[in-house]
């Protein structure tokens, strides 16, 4: 195996990791959100924070190895209109991710660990309402899902000459 192929499996592993982060969090989070039960809340707040910390670290290195990867193979940052918009939209993922949703997350957290009793506070049941805690995962899942695209298709290389590009399926 050499450097570009142990580059792109380790790649793809980390794209799995991240949509499996994704995933869990589009499962957890709307079940968290309709429950009543603090107890099931706090529970799938924890399985939520795991998502998290699958999805963002997951993406993040799935994202740097991609970049090596691209220069490894001398890909045309300035030729390739794909590499730049999926680029672009995968350092937007990583900053959505730090700026709105991991501090969401942890509101929300904070909001379940000061509730007390059984039921979910009226503050708490808001939080989970709030547009930003609904838009934020969905929007992360459709940029991933784009930039996946992007660097499958690699849409407009069929106008150019791709033999000296070492990618699989070009050479």
């Amino acid at each position: 195996m050499n450097l570009a192929e142990l580059l792109k499996l380790l790649h793809i592993f980390f794209v799995v990791v991240g949509f499996g982060g994704a995933i869990g969090f589009h499962v957890v989070m709307p079940a968290a959100a309709r429950s009543s039960d603090l107890t099931f809340v706090r529970a799938a707040l924890r399985f939520g924070n795991m998502f998290d910390l699958m999805a963002l670290p997951g993406f993040t290195a799935a994202g740097v190895l991609g970049i090596i990867l691209a220069l490894h193979q001398d890909w045309d940052w300035g030729e390739n209109t794909w590499l730049q918009i999926g680029s672009t939209l995968w350092v937007l993922m990583v900053l959505i991710s730090l700026a709105i949703l991991r501090p969401a997350l942890r509101r929300l957290n904070e909001l379940a660990a000061k509730s007390s009793g059984n039921t979910v506070s009226p503050e708490l049941a808001a939080e989970f309402k709030k547009p930003l805690q609904l838009i934020t995962p969905n929007l992360l899942t459709l940029l991933a899902l784009i930039v996946v695209y992007l660097m499958v298709a690699k849409p407009g290389l069929d106008i150019v000459d791709v033999s000296h590009y070492p990618v699989a399926g070009f050479g």
